[in-house]
Order: structure tokens, then sequence, then C-alpha cells
């Protein structure tokens, strides 16, 4: 429950191998920020340095607010295309990594069960509803199933 009002704790918890080290205070600082906006409702554009880890702050983000709720869509606007499907990429492996798999079975697991495959989705049901699940390289559609909703989108 400690990961649900902790987005650091939440990083730390479900991707230790993406946040290992410590974070600085710049770090933390922009953590509580990005925590803010997302329990806000709040819209807000943040710049840092390159290379000061705000794409993994921003990706590790995603099933945060997925996970708890906190969000039903998330628009990501990186610098081109293929910025945009190697965020896609990373927040694929999140949604999919077995502790997250495990605490947010009703979004991971229909997800994992796809083993990367687009095409497997169109036939994916639970419950004999269909998941409506979109897995496409600059599109996710989060498993339609009650208590479980979210769309990543890049519009552009």
């Amino acid at each position: 429950m400690r990961a649900m009002f902790d987005l650091e704790f939440f990083l730390k918890e479900y991707f230790p191998k993406i946040f290992r080290d410590p974070f600085g205070h710049h770090h933390k600082k922009y953590i509580a920020n990005v925590q803010e906006i997302i329990l806000r409702d709040g819209k807000q554009a943040i710049a840092m340095p390159r290379g000061s880890g705000k794409s993994s702050v921003a990706k590790g983000s995603v099933p945060y607010c997925f996970g708890y709720g906190f969000r039903r869509s998330v628009v990501i606007v990186p610098a081109t295309a293929d910025d945009v499907r190697e965020f896609i990429d990373d927040i694929k492996t999140m949604l999919t990594s077995p502790h997250f798999v495990d605490d947010f079975p009703e979004i991971g697991w229909p997800l994992q069960q796809l083993n990367g495959s687009a095409h497997l989705s169109r036939g994916q049901t639970f419950f004999g509803r269909p998941t409506a699940i979109q897995w496409q390289s600059l599109r996710l559609k989060m498993p339609d199933i009650p208590g479980s909703a979210g769309d990543i989108a890049h519009q552009g």
C-alpha cells in the first residue's frame, strides 16, 4: 500500500534493475513533481538536463498511473517516432514484469499472455468478453477489464 502514494518507492520496488542507484536531490524533486501532477490531475512540461533520468521516471510512472487507477490515459511526447517506439517498448516490459503482474494481474496478466504479439490481442477474451488490447509500436491500450483501464497513445 505504501507504493500507492509514494512514486519513488514504487519505482524502486517494481523496477529495481532500472532504479538501482539512490535518487539524488534533483531526482527526488522531479519524482515528487511528477507524483503531484499524477495525483492532482495536472498537466505540466518538466525540463531537466539530458541523461538525468527523466525518461526513466516518466516511463516508470505509466504503470504507476494504470496500476492504481490514477489515470485512464497518458500521452507521450518524445522528440521522434523512434523515441516513441523505445518508450512504448520499455513500458511494455515494465507492464509485463513479474512483480508488476503479481500485484496488478488485471493489467499485467492479459498483456503478458500476448508474448509480445499484437496478433494475439485480437482474439483475447476475459470471461468471454474481448479484452480490446492494442499492443502496437506507437499505441498501447490496456485491457478492457472491470477495474482496469488505461490507454497510452502517441498523438502526432
